[in-house]
Order: structure tokens, then C-alpha cells, then sequence
């Protein structure tokens, strides 16, 4: 936070050209609105002064300088760093707060366009009309040279030069030069590369864009499981298609949205209750499943935080597919079981639609046909061994998958 009496030094490395005041005039004005861009061109003008006067001054001559209050200097300063276009440095000295503003060059116009974070602020923030116009503002409007042959004369065909009587030249540093950065993004992607692992998608390919991905990732709010998915989609053939993946958060920001969740609120119609034969932990627990929404499932299944869009989104497509509220709620917690604790779109969709044709209405119905399931896949197991103990199998099999469910459930 900035105070009255904090003081300040401005500086940069070089000037402005007139090409980076066109950039920041229409690329980035737009996204560092009236106040952030003032500070910027006070600052600029003030850098080059200061290389003549290096004196500090006083933090209450900008908010007067440009008419505003410590707070809104300060998110100004804020918004600048946001966009990589200042650096701020700070030390005390005497009992004084002192800041040093390093104002950074703009990005060339291609370096702008190419990253994703800015370029779909920038078209979000004016409109896909504007946008466009302001592309078409920096494109070249050059000759076509097509028909033409290059006949520029080179270094060797102008100068001769003698270096025998010169002495070797030094090379020296600490020259100045352009200082520009892309915003930094922070985006976690432990997850989305553990996922990765089960797609067996090229890392390499991956690796070689990461920045493109994460930029995209952060533009549209994907979290890591989607991402990971839209990811292995979008590599064919062994190539990275970028085209592809905007594509792909492109309909993921505008479908999964936590405002267009509505069914996996609701919870089990009492005309769906399952009938209550005793007080055991299983009943326990198919009334457990039809007492909250899927919601609160995933809710709890993530110890109280919120859950995941991905995962939310499945269960909202369980729900628009035909499946009550319980029995979506115990296809989930089935899942998660085999899939050591992730859900996986199509997996979940095909058991869905299955479940679906079936008619199942109750926890108790959808318990029974994972049983029934997971006892023809034993009995099958069992037929190819040549061991003929239906009965017994069916009891074990009740037993472990009693257990799996108690584990699965939580508090019952």
C-alpha cells in the first residue's frame, strides 16, 4: 500500500517509440483504463526528466499531478504491474518508504496478438467488432512483391574494411536495451499432468506449450481435468493443434459455466424413495443418497470445498440424460471407486445411458444393478476357471461390494 509519505524515482531503459505509443494507445488503453494509462505516460515523461534531476519526489505529487487518491494510485500501480508494463522496487531509507517504478515497453503488436490472455481481454473488453478493426489498423498495407526480384545491395558489395592494423575490439555490457515481459500467469498444472499420464499424450509436445495452454486455461477458467482432456484432443497426429483447443474452452466457457448448473441442486422426489426394509448400514445409506443432491455429493467427496466444474458438469449431464438425483448420486461415488477417486466424462455418460434404458428410479435400484454387474463379471471370471460356486461368489461378492459402498458413503 502507498502512503503520502513514500517517495519515488521513475526510470526506464529507453524511450518510447512512436510504434510502442500506437500499441499502448490501442492495444492496451482499452485494458488499463483512464487511470492506469495516465499513470503510465506521467511516469514515462517523468523518467526522462529524471535522468537528468535523479531526485526523489514525494508520492502526493502524482495523486495530484493526476487528480486521484492514494487507493486508486495504488490499484492503477497494480493494474500496470498486472500487465508486465511497470516494475515497482522498494526499500526503506531513514524511516521513509522509497519506490523505485521501472516502466517496462509494451509488447510488439505480433507478441500481443499471439498471447492469449491479452488478445481475448482485449476482444471481451472492446467487442469482436472493434477487435477486428484494430487488427486490421496494424496489418501491413506494403506492395505485394510477388512479381518483383530483391536487388538490395549487400554489406560486402559497399564496404571494404582493413581490420590488420586495428586491435581486436571488446565487448563490453550494460547497454541499454528494450525491456518487455507477457503478464506472468500463475496456474497450477500438478494435476493436469498427473491426468495426462493415464491419456499418454506426448510430454514433449506438451512441454513445448505450456505457455500457449496455461494462457488459454486461464483466459477461459478451465480447471485441470478438463484441461487435460481438451489438451489430449487437441493433439493429432502428433502435432498441437492451438486452433483446436480455443475451440474447445470456447464451448467449455460458454456450456459449463457454474450459472447454467441447475439439476445437480435437486435431491430424490419422494415418490422415488427406496422402500425400507431395515435399519442397516446399507439402507442407511440409500437414504443418505436420497437426501442430498449430487451437489452436495461432490461437495462432501472434496472434505466441504466446492467441486470442480468438471466434475459438476458430468453430474449435470447424468441428470439432463434421465437419472434421479439418487441414482446419479450413486453412479458417482461407483466411479469414483474404480477410477481411484476421478470421473470420467464418457465412462460416466455410457454407464448413464445404460442406467437410463434401464429405468432405474432408486438408490436401492441402481445398488442392485451394480451388484448385478459386478457378479456376472465374477460368474464369467469363474465359468473360464472351470469353478461352478454361483452361490458362493454371489454371497462374497455382496459382502465386498456392501463394504465398498460403506467406504464410499461417508458418515451413515
Amino acid at each position: 500500500m502507498l502512503y503520502a509519505t513514500d517517495v519515488y524515482l521513475s526510470e526506464r531503459s529507453l524511450p518510447l517509440s512512436l510504434n510502442d505509443c500506437d500499441i499502448l494507445t490501442y492495444l492496451y488503453a482499452p485494458l488499463l483504463k483512464t487511470q492506469a494509462y495516465s499513470l503510465y505516460m506521467y511516469l514515462n515523461v517523468e523518467s526522462m526528466r529524471m535522468r537528468h534531476f535523479h531526485q526523489p519526489c514525494a508520492i502526493s505529487r502524482l495523486t495530484m499531478a493526476l487528480n486521484l487518491d492514494l487507493e486508486e494510485l495504488d490499484q492503477a500501480r497494480k493494474t500496470l504491474e498486472g500487465l508486465s508494463l511497470l516494475k515497482s522496487y522498494y526499500k526503506e531509507s531513514e524511516g521513509q518508504g522509497v519506490y523505485i517504478f521501472h516502466l517496462m515497453t509494451p509488447l510488439s503488436v505480433n507478441a500481443f496478438f499471439r498471447n492469449q490472455i491479452l488478445a481475448g481481454l482485449l476482444q471481451k473488453t472492446i467487442g469482436v467488432e472493434e477487435y477486428t478493426k484494430t487488427k486490421n489498423y496494424f496489418r501491413s498495407g506494403l506492395e505485394k512483391l510477388t512479381e518483383y526480384e530483391e536487388v538490395t545491395s549487400c554489406f560486402e558489395d559497399v564496404f571494404t574494411i582493413d581490420l590488420s592494423q586495428n586491435k581486436p575490439l571488446k565487448h563490453e555490457s550494460g547497454y541499454q536495451e528494450e525491456e518487455s515481459e507477457r503478464p506472468i500467469i500463475h496456474y497450477d498444472l500438478t494435476l493436469f499432468y498427473e491426468t495426462l499420464k493415464d491419456y499418454q499424450v506426448p510430454m514433449k509436445i506438451v512441454n513445448r506449450n505450456e505457455d500457449t495452454i496455461k494462457q488459454i486455461a486461464t483466459l477461459y477458467a478451465i480447471d485441470q481435468l478438463s484441461l487435460a482432456l481438451m489438451v489430449k484432443d487437441a493433439i493429432v497426429e502428433g502435432k498441437f493443434n492451438r486452433k483446436a483447443l480455443v475451440e474447445q474452452a470456447k464451448r467449455y466457457y460458454s456450456a459449463d459455466s457454474a450459472s447454467s448448473l441447475k439439476e445437480v441442486y435437486h435431491t430424490q422426489p419422494i415418490q422415488h424413495a427406496s422402500p425400507q426394509t431395515d435399519d442397516d448400514n446399507l439402507n442407511k445409506h440409500f437414504r443418505y443418497l436420497e437426501t442430498i443432491s449430487p451437489y452436495q455429493l461432490l461437495k462432501n467427496k472434496q472434505g466441504g470445498k466446492e467441486p470442480a466444474l468438471h466434475d459438476l458438469n458430468i453430474a449435470e449431464s447424468l441428470m439432463a440424460m434421465g437419472l434421479t438425483p439418487a441414482v446419479t448420486n450413486m453412479l458417482i461415488e461407483y466411479v469414483l471407486g474404480r477410477s481411484n477417486g476421478r470421473l470420467d466424462k464418457n465412462y460416466c455418460e455410457t454407464i448413464g445411458a445404460s442406467w437410463v434404458r434401464k429405468g432405474l428410479k432408486t438408490a436401492r435400484d441402481a445398488y442392485q444393478e451394480v451388484h448385478n454387474t459386478k457378479t456376472q463379471k465374477t460368474i464369467k471370471k469363474t465359468t473360464k476357471k472351470k469353478e461352478n460356486k454361483p452361490v458362493e461368489v454371489s454371497a462374497q461378492d455382496q459382502e465386498e461390494l456392501r463394504r465398498l459402498m460403506e467406504g464410499l458413503g461417508g458418515d451413515l
